[in-house]
């Protein structure tokens, strides 16, 4: 308590007597008393604050009402219903414990061609083994941020500064991210509130009905007000969070999480129109009883409880044609199709942001008024700024100022601007010397029709992406497999294998 108070107070002499206190103590001490610093300050945020003052106030303040205000009288099995709302806020406070202290950590992952053997069905466009040829390079997603792979489920997360596994949503309420390990935590948390907080609306309804019926006021002016504003904070309390519990409910029987579900939409707009096969889930089971189980445990016993499953880097697969690492060779398609219709350019005009639908209208005009989502995010910059789009459409542009953290590769924080006030500039690509490789389809030696990119060569009708680079001759080199010479008909590889030309039926 002592060591609390020092940490709340930035007095220079008490912030002195703390440090002299840990530096005399032992190095057990030292470590004990590290460790409930640390958990102090988890809760040291305004979302941890704002919901113990939601939660636990109005919880409290019902239990007074009821044992000490008497609101109601005495009755037989007040006690009962006591002890029922106390095991409820025991509950509700266990589950957000964990959830809080069960932080996201930075996932050690060093993966090497081996693990690659779970591929199983992955194709590749030369003749060879797929672990003799394909490394973690080619099929998972580098962090620059982390410096780092991914692992096949992790997402990274900006607030936490690393990439987490089966990242669901970073919730400032609980000052950490929803990922795997504190996923069941965070759930009970959102359903034992309502239930909690559902059952003393109904201790406290006999009150207000008789306060209603009756009409004059029986106890205090403060307890009376108390009593209707804790019923409705009930009430209103129980019916958000049901609907956040509805949401994480859904995720858990399809076993996917908000990012995942954003990705994966993605993957189907992706499709529409082209040859590419839709692409199943991975790490759908089957059906919502197993996938519920894959989160809650499968001992029905263990799930009113929010104990922390172990950490997983290869998750259970539910579909017999997918592997562990589609999903992030999907990551990579989309990256490499969002490179595809990237802009580059130089400001036209210095441009301040909008900060609503009326300013945006007097910049583009009233068709082109931001959405409501454009509107909280609005670029500035100066006349002659270098600026990077990803993401165009008519009216706005959604990008940032170019520099070392603004690459399509890893780019940085978006933000929209108007479209027209982007002067935009043809750059010569970093394999403008191979460009007649773009400009047509080839057939490798599996029979499968293959075509460049702008940063990896695809498949037509799977979901396999291999990005191509420079050899140390300043060659083209897929895989580590070199282009040893190349016609407008075929292409030789320094493997042996020849790609021809895929030749359209309408140029017969």
């Amino acid at each position: 308590s002592y060591s609390f108070c020092t940490l709340l107070n930035n007095k220079k002499e008490n912030q002195q007597l703390l440090i002299k206190i840990m530096t005399d103590a032992s190095s057990d001490q030292m470590s004990i008393l590290r460790k409930i610093c640390w958990c102090i300050g988890r809760y040291i945020h305004w979302g941890p604050i704002i919901t113990f003052c939601l939660v636990w106030g109005q919880l409290s303040a019902t239990a007074y009402l009821l044992f000490y205000e008497k609101v109601f009288g005495v009755r037989e099995n007040l006690r009962f219903e006591m002890s029922m709302l106390l095991i409820g806020v025991f509950m509700i406070w266990w589950s957000y414990s964990t959830a809080v202290l069960t932080v996201a950590k930075r996932a050690e992952y060093d993966p090497d061609s081996e693990e690659i053997a779970s591929v199983g069905n992955l194709k590749i466009p030369f003749s060879g083994e797929v672990t003799d040829m394909v490394k973690a390079k080619d099929v998972l997603q580098y962090c620059h941020k982390c410096a780092s792979f991914k692992e096949p489920r992790a997402h990274h997360c900006s607030q936490c500064n690393c990439c987490v596994t089966r990242l669901d949503h970073h919730c400032p309420w609980i000052n950490n991210c929803v990922w795997s390990r504190n996923l069941k935590a965070f759930s009970l948390f959102v359903l034992y509130v309502p239930i909690t907080c559902s059952y003393a609306a109904y201790l406290l309804s006999p009150f207000l009905i008789r306060l209603i019926t009756e009409r004059r006021v029986t106890h205090s002016i403060w307890a009376t007000i108390a009593g209707c504003w804790i019923f409705m904070l009930c009430l209103g309390l129980s019916v958000v969070l049901l609907f956040l519990f509805r949401d994480q409910y859904l995720n858990m029987t399809t076993n996917m999480s908000n990012v995942e579900d954003y990705v994966y939409s993605k993957s189907e707009n992706r499709r529409v129109g082209t040859l590419l096969p839709p692409l199943p889930y991975p790490y759908d089971l089957g059906s919502k009883a197993a996938n519920f189980k894959s989160v809650f445990g499968s001992n029905i016993l263990t799930w009113p409880f929010p104990n922390i499953p172990p950490h997983q880097t290869y998750w259970k697969l539910g579909h017999p044609q997918m592997g562990q690492f589609d999903l992030p060779m999907e990551q990579l398609s989309q990256k490499a199709s969002k490179e595809l219709h990237t802009r580059y350019g130089t400001a036209t005009q210095d441009y301040g942001g909008c900060t609503s639908r009326v300013r945006s209208c007097a910049v583009v005009g009233r068709k082109g008024a931001c959405r409501r989502e454009m509107c909280q995010g609005h670029l500035s910059f100066k006349k002659g700024d270098k600026l990077v789009a990803w993401r165009n459409n008519l009216f706005w542009s959604h990008g940032c100022i170019e520099g070392p953290d603004s690459t399509p590769e890893n780019p940085g924080k978006g933000y929209w601007f108007p479209a027209t006030f982007l002067e935009r500039e043809e750059r010569e690509g970093r394999f403008s010397d191979y460009s007649f490789l773009f400009q047509t389809c080839w057939v490798v030696p599996s029979g499968d029709i293959v075509r460049f990119g702008a940063l990896r060569l695809s498949f037509l009708t799977s979901n396999e992406m291999y990005s191509f680079e420079r050899s140390e001759d300043n060659l083209l080199s897929i895989l580590g497999v070199v282009l040893e010479s190349h016609s407008e008909t075929e292409l030789k590889w320094s493997n042996g294998d020849t790609w021809k030309k895929h030749i359209l039926p309408s140029d017969r």
